[in-house]
């Protein structure tokens, strides 16, 4: 049966279990192209960690799914409820082929830059003819859940939607809404697979540059780091942001910076002191979806491999964390969002055995949520 003769239905889950949000991960790793469907895997999974913040496990889940006027994805009779109509069902009984959309909104935003919150959206099914409906559904659910009684009257409350594949911008435009493109264009680099490796390193280890003699070391982000990092970023986030993705779990274990310590210098003596602490010259970091970003070299260290070497780590410690977290190290591919003209990253990322995805590029949208209008 063809999409435009079934009923779409919307499960909003407010408090999803961990079994429920392993379900949504396993419908989207059959998701064509699963590394467009890693931004929300990523969210859903770090959520299911214990001591993870409050702003994945709070979330609420929209899962829009298709069905004829009888049930037969939960074996009900629809009750005559209208399209995009509201249903409690258990996520588990929609039979995945079924399913047209998931969506986790956080109402508080991490960036605390949209009282909207952050809308990590997934099209399991792009190319349907019913593609702007399932959009509209998700957007009316979103819409009856953000509370705006505390924002000003006519003021553009952005809910904002990561990562959105371009090819998908005739469909927004199209949509009832108000809505703004935002920033730059982004291709996705991914590494599926056994990563490949150059160097051979883990976090603490060290080594000593050749030329200059002084001495490397591979260690985690300090507070004292966020000044320098800020000051290299070429996305404007705020200190908020980048406190959350250091200092809440499993972030710590996931990032990591390059220090780089004068000739002459035991890097082991020098550490023990804020003072004498190594200069952080390369980095990396895992956003809150577990995205890899923010990584960046200074000036005065560029050309030596520190970037490849960074992300070389980073891989390895994101798969260390899916083994022991979840059993499998696959269960989502790690990918990093890389501007259009960044050549110096894309040839990192390359180096470094990610490849480019073929499925064009994405760019991030706010949504004003007053402007939604509601389904009939």
């Amino acid at each position: 049966m063809s999409s435009d003769q079934q009923t779409l239905r919307l499960l909003c889950l407010t408090a999803a279990t961990r079994d429920e949000r392993l379900r949504l991960v396993s419908v989207l790793k059959q998701t064509p192209g699963t590394h467009k469907a890693a931004l929300l895997i990523g969210h859903l999974l770090r959520a299911c960690i214990p001591g993870s913040s409050t702003a994945a496990s709070g979330d609420t889940l929209f899962v829009v799914y298709r069905c004829p006027p009888l049930d037969t994805a939960t074996g009900s009779d629809d009750g005559g409820a209208g399209a995009g109509a509201e249903v409690q069902v258990d996520v588990a009984s929609i039979a995945a082929d079924r399913i047209a959309a998931v969506a986790s909104v956080g109402l508080v935003d991490p960036e605390e830059l949209n009282p909207g919150g952050v809308c990590n959206l997934v099209l399991c099914s792009p190319d349907s003819a019913d593609t702007r409906d399932v959009l509209h559904v998700i957007l009316d659910g979103v819409r009856r859940r953000i509370d705006l009684s505390s924002v000003a009257e006519g003021s553009f409350v952005d809910l904002m939607v990561p990562g959105l594949p371009v090819a998908l911008i005739p469909v927004i435009e199209s949509l009832p809404v108000t809505f703004n493109w935002i920033g730059d264009a982004y291709s996705i680099y991914k590494s599926n697979g056994e990563p490949k490796r150059r160097f051979h390193l883990k976090m603490g280890d060290s080594w000593v540059d050749a030329n200059t003699g002084e001495t490397f070391v591979l260690d985690t982000i300090m507070d004292s780091d966020i000044p320098t990092i800020m000051s290299h970023m070429t996305v404007p986030y705020n200190r908020a942001y980048l406190d959350y993705i250091t200092k809440t779990a499993p972030f710590g274990r996931l990032n990591c910076v390059i220090r780089s310590y004068p000739a002459g210098t035991d890097p082991v003596t020098a550490s023990q002191s804020p003072s004498t602490l190594g200069e952080p010259v390369s980095w990396g970091l895992r956003h809150y979806e577990l995205s890899l970003g923010l990584l960046a070299t200074k000036d005065s260290h560029r050309g030596r491999g520190l970037a490849a070497r960074a992300v070389e780590v980073l891989t390895d410690l994101a798969r260390s964390f899916l083994a022991d977290e979840f059993g499998d190290v696959d269960i989502v591919p790690s990918i990093a969002f890389i501007k259009y003209d960044n050549h110096a990253s894309r040839s990192v990322m390359q180096s470094c055995g990610y490849t480019l995805s073929e499925t064009g590029e994405y760019k991030w949208v706010g949504v004003g949520v007053r402007s939604i209008p509601p389904r009939n």
